[in-house]
C-alpha cells in the first residue's frame, strides 16, 4: 500500500491547459475514484502519475517519496505501480498464465496464477486459455490479476470498464474492489461514469476542466456538491430559486431544512428521490399534476407540473410499481435536508 499526494500538478499539450495546478492526497490502502466528462484531464493526471508523461510544474509523490517534481521524473518501471488500461491490452499470442507472469521474470509462477486468478474470480482452469477465448469482463479480470502480479504498491485503472455492456459491467466492479481490497493495494480509477465512481470509491474527486472542483466522501459529493454544476453533474438535481433564513428555506415547494445555514436569495438542489408524492391535500403539501415519466425498470423518473404554469416542472424519482398515471394529481413532499448556493446577482 502506498499513500499519494499531488501538489500544484499542471500539464499543456499544444498550447491547451488540460491540468491547471490540480491537488489531491489518497490515503494508505484507499480507492480513489477521479470523476470528469471526456477533456477534462482526468486520463492525463493518470498518466502523469504513472510517469508516461512529465508535469509542467507541481509535484507527486508516492510513500513520501517524490517521483515527479522540479528536475525529477522516476521512470515508469522504478514506480512500482501496476496499470489497467480500458481495453486490458492482453498479448494475444501468450496464454492466460503467461499474460499473468509477464512482469515476474524467469522461473515457475504456476501457484501465484493459481492465486491471482482466484484473486480475481476466475478458475485455475483459464490459465491455459488463449485472450482471444475471453468474454471482456474475464480479459479486464486477467488485466488485473496481471497489474497485481508484480505486488505493486499502487494500481491505476483507467476507464476499466467502459468497453463492457451493462449486464457484464457491475459484476466486473464488484470483483476488481474486492481484489484490490484482498491485494491491499492503493488505487485510483478514472471514469466518466457517475455510478461507478460513487459505488467504487472510498473517496472520490471530481475534474472540470483541468481543475479539481471537489473531492470527498461519495455521499457528501452526491449530497453537498460544491456548486450547482456539479449537482447536475453527479446525478439528477431539481433546482429551485428561494430565500434561506437560518436553517431553512422558502419555495414554491414550501419552507425546507437546509444542510447547512445560509441567508437571503439561494438557489436549492432538491434530489428527486427526496420529492415524496403523497395524496392530493394532504396537509404540509403542494399539489401538483403528473406529466411525463422515463421508466427504467426498477424505478422511474417523474415530471411534475405546479400550480403556476411560471414555475418549471420539478422530478420525483419513484418505484415503477408506484408509477401514478399521466395526469394524476398529486401533493409533493420534500424529505430530508436540502443543499442550497448562493444566488449571485449580476449587476449591469
Amino acid at each position: 500500500m502506498a499513500s499519494v499526494d499531488i501538489a500544484a500538478i499542471s500539464k499543456t499539450f499544444g498550447g491547451t491547459l488540460v491540468l491547471d495546478r490540480a491537488s489531491l492526497s489518497v490515503a494508505s490502502g484507499m480507492l480513489l475514484a477521479i470523476l470528469g466528462a471526456s477533456g477534462s484531464g482526468k486520463t492525463t493526471l493518470l498518466r502523469l502519475i504513472a510517469g508516461f508523461e512529465r508535469a509542467d510544474a507541481g509535484s507527486i509523490t508516492i510513500d513520501g517519496v517524490e517521483v515527479t517534481g522540479h528536475c525529477v521524473h522516476v521512470p515508469p518501471e522504478r514506480r512500482r505501480i501496476g496499470y489497467l488500461a480500458q481495453e486490458g491490452a492482453l498479448f494475444p499470442h501468450l496464454s492466460v498464465a503467461a499474460n499473468i507472469a509477464f512482469g515476474l521474470g524467469h522461473g515457475n509462477h504456476t501457484a501465484r496464477v493459481a492465486e491471482l486468478l482466484d484473486m480475481v474470480g476466475l478458475p485455475a482452469g483459464f490459465a491455459k486459455r488463449s485472450p482471444h477465448q475471453l468474454s471482456g469482463g474475464e480479459q479486464q479480470r486477467v488485466a488485473l490479476a496481471r497489474a497485481l502480479a508484480t505486488s505493486p504498491r499502487l494500481v491505476l485503472l483507467d476507464e476499466p470498464f467502459s468497453a463492457l455492456d451493462a449486464a457484464r459491467r457491475q459484476d466486473v466492479r464488484q470483483t476488481v474492489a474486492a481484489a484490490l481490497k484482498q491485494a491491499r493495494a492503493t488505487a485510483i480509477l478514472v471514469t466518466h461514469d457517475q455510478a461507478e465512481a460513487l459505488s467504487m470509491g472510498d473517496q472520490v474527486a471530481v475534474l472540470r476542466n483541468g481543475v479539481i472542483v471537489q473531492h470527498a466522501a461519495p455521499a457528501a459529493l452526491y449530497h453537498r456538491p460544491a456548486d450547482a454544476g456539479l449537482a447536475r453533474f453527479v446525478g439528477e438535481a431539481v433546482l429551485i430559486d428561494g430565500m434561506a433564513d437560518g436553517m431553512q428555506a422558502t419555495c414554491v415547494l414550501g419552507t425546507l431544512d437546509l444542510a447547512a445555514p445560509m441567508r437571503g436569495p439561494v438557489h436549492l438542489m432538491i434530489r428527486p428521490e427526496q420529492i415524496d408524492l403523497v395524496p392530493q391535500g394532504m396537509t404540509g403539501s403542494t399539489p401538483a399534476r403528473v406529466g411525463a415519466a422515463q421508466y427504467f425498470g426498477h424505478d422511474a423518473l417523474i415530471e411534475l407540473h405546479l400550480a403556476d404554469p411560471a414555475v418549471p416542472p420539478v422530478y420525483a424519482r419513484v418505484f415503477s410499481h408506484r408509477l401514478p398515471p399521466r395526469d394524476a394529481r398529486r401533493g409533493l413532499v420534500v424529505a430530508g435536508p436540502v443543499t442550497g448556493f448562493p444566488k449571485v446577482t449580476v449587476v449591469r
